[in-house]
């Protein structure tokens, strides 16, 4: 029983650092991304509180990637403590318009925790590109889903939005914390990826390698083996995926 305390207490512990390191990646990306690729409020559609506002030219047009992440405070009522307790959840949307008309949108959150819980973006993660040479420039970004509750690695998403085109993986972090170092591989790709150019499902494997893992980068030959294994199944699963589809 007392193991088990221990475990649920290093549990809330890493999750509400990470809760932390979220809302302070939020500050810290307001900051930095004003720069050129910004955008000016003059010539935007930017709201006030964005956390990233980004410009790109294609085929299509003028785009404008908008990110927020709101904050909301929520009181519920414990019967068994009798008491109400203030849980602060964080929504996350995703906005791209061509040519200053909404183009595509995402908008996620977690509603399945009882404490400090929500979708986080993922700093960097945002990546302009135009992997197939067509002329239409996707647009690619990761995100996590959190609850300080959870027992379990946090969930993971990545999109991708290719015109009117959206596609998705989704999953779990990897992590190598003795309790969260869970066998197995939690990596599902979307179906939508069929109609997807092959070139665009080896990025976005790319990118969801790159930012599953964020923990400590000095890991031991027993990690290096876990987390070369890992990579090699989502490569499989990817290959399996694009072999299926033919």
């Amino acid at each position: 029983m007392v193991n088990r305390l221990v475990k649920i207490l290093e549990h809330t512990t890493i999750i509400i650092l990470l809760l932390v390191s979220s809302f302070q990646t939020m500050a810290d990306s307001r900051e930095k991304n004003v720069n050129a690729e910004s955008l000016t409020y003059e010539e935007s559609i930017c709201p006030i509180n964005y956390l990233l506002c980004r410009k790109a030219k294609d085929a299509e047009g003028e785009k404008k990637i908008v990110v927020q992440q709101v904050e909301k405070n929520e009181a519920i009522y414990d019967a068994i403590e009798k008491e109400n307790f203030t849980y602060q959840y964080t929504k996350l949307y995703v906005k791209v318009y061509k040519n200053n008309r909404l183009q595509s949108k995402i908008y996620d959150f977690n509603n399945d925790c009882h404490g400090n819980a929500g979708a986080f973006f993922i700093t960097n993660s945002l990546k302009v590109t135009d992997i197939n040479n067509n002329g239409i420039k996707e647009v690619t970004f990761l995100y996590d889903i959190l609850c300080e509750n959870d027992t379990f690695p946090p969930k993971m998403k990545l999109i991708m939005i290719e015109g009117k085109n959206k596609y998705k993986i989704r999953g779990q972090k990897k992590s190598f914390i003795e309790t969260w170092d869970i066998e197995g591989t939690n990596f599902n790709i979307d179906p939508l990826f069929e109609l997807a150019d092959n070139k665009l499902l080896n990025y976005a494997v790319q990118q969801w390698s790159q930012f599953v893992y964020s923990g400590d980068k000095n890991l031991n030959s027993k990690q290096k083996e876990k987390w070369e294994n890992y990579n090699m199944e989502i490569t499989r699963l990817k290959n399996e995926f694009i072999k299926n589809k033919q």
